[in-house]
């Protein structure tokens, strides 16, 4: 019997990613190497930073600050990957910062992935420096995975490697807990009427025009807003005039766990992201999750929502935005079915899946995949 394949996660950085290779641990050995910065280091210490999760054997690496420090921690980075490369062969490496090139550099292992999750020159970074280290990162990999097509199309541009478009998804635990009758929660209570419903941060990301037109042209309808504002950013003040319309509801942030409760309550999931180059290099988590509940999906023309098909409906401008909901809640009920099947599809499992076939195709360990 083949061994299992031995993976280590460079700096997941965030939870759905973690998600992925929560997944693939159920075949494969996975390790994972948090990269914790000072504060991220006594977060941990006082009990509440973010629980490791179940299945991946974790370890922590405390830096001074990548890009504050940036020479003494890719030292240290490099080091504990020596260290586990030293202990057992890494069948797979997988990295999610350009700020980790030099690790990915001088690791030894059979497979190295650079899983681009994100579109790092849009950041608040040294673009420059961050720019240049990417494309070490990328040089240094024999694979490219980025979870958008545009993305994707981007990094095909700077590589020779080849770039697959693996995008986010949804968890199998969401879609069960979408399949059976939930409580509606007390916040909605009062709602009268159809709901808009928008699950995740709200920032200056959000087409605030699309939104601003939606509650002033449906006024019996209500657009319910469930997520953390992100008061740094110049979208604040503008949320914060929309939330005193009375069909205007905010019930602040909530863990992704509750968030069926309040999914499951609306009559018409929104996705509001400007139609923007940052945002056109996304793969939204709220599409995924609105797509576990039996509701219609509308989104603005982002490039990642021609990827879900007839799964959403798109908003072309803000002057469209009242009819199209309009529509969408006046149309008979959406293909459950259909829905469901396309959720599966596309859930956490599935996505790990699809990595495993890819490594196994790139280690000689399988026939290749059609």
């Amino acid at each position: 019997m083949t061994n299992p394949i031995h993976a280590v996660v460079l700096d997941a950085n965030q939870s759905w990613v973690e998600s992925l290779f929560v997944a693939m641990s159920r075949t494969a050995r996975v390790q994972l190497l948090r990269v914790e910065s000072p504060p991220e280091v006594l977060k941990r210490l006082s009990g509440r930073a973010r629980p490791a999760p179940r299945g991946l054997e974790t370890r922590s690496i405390a830096v001074p600050g990548l890009r504050r420090f940036t020479s003494l921690s890719q030292r240290r980075v490099s080091q504990a990957l020596r260290r586990v490369a030293n202990t057992a062969p890494i069948d797979l490496l997988v990295c999610t910062s350009p700020w980790h090139a030099p690790a990915i550099e001088e690791t030894l292992a059979a497979l190295k992935i650079y899983y681009a999750t994100d579109p790092f020159q849009y950041f608040a970074w040294p673009r420059e420096r961050t720019r240049d280290l990417e494309d070490r990162a990328l040089a240094a990999s024999d694979l490219v995975v980025a979870t958008s097509v545009q993305l994707a199309d981007d990094l095909r541009g700077r590589v020779d490697v080849p770039v697959e478009h693996l995008p986010n998804a949804v968890s199998q635990s969401f879609l069960d807990a979408l399949d059976r009758s939930l409580p509606r929660p007390t916040e909605l209570a009062s709602v009268k009427g159809p709901i808009i419903g928008v699950i995740g941060q709200i920032n200056d990301s959000y087409d605030w025009d699309l939104v601003d037109a939606l509650s002033r042209d449906l006024p019996d309808v209500t657009t319910v807003f469930v997520g953390p504002v992100m008061r740094s950013e110049t979208a604040s003040d503008r949320f914060e005039q929309l939330a005193t319309r009375p069909n205007v509801l905010w019930v602040g942030p909530q863990p992704h766990a509750s968030l069926p409760r309040y999914l499951a309550a609306f009559d018409v999931c929104l996705n509001p992201l400007r139609k923007d180059p940052r945002n056109d290099r996304r793969s939204p988590l709220r599409l995924f999750d609105y797509c576990a509940t039996r509701a219609p999906i509308a989104s603005t023309p982002i490039r990642e929502a021609e990827t879900f098909g007839d799964q959403l409906t798109v908003i072309e401008a803000p002057e469209d935005a009242a009819p199209v909901v309009r529509a969408l809640l006046d149309a008979p009920a959406i293909d459950v079915a259909a829905r469901q099947a396309w959720a599966q599809r596309n859930t956490w499992e599935a996505r790990a899946d699809a990595w495993l076939r890819l490594v196994e195709e790139r280690l000689g360990r399988s026939d290749p995949t059609p």
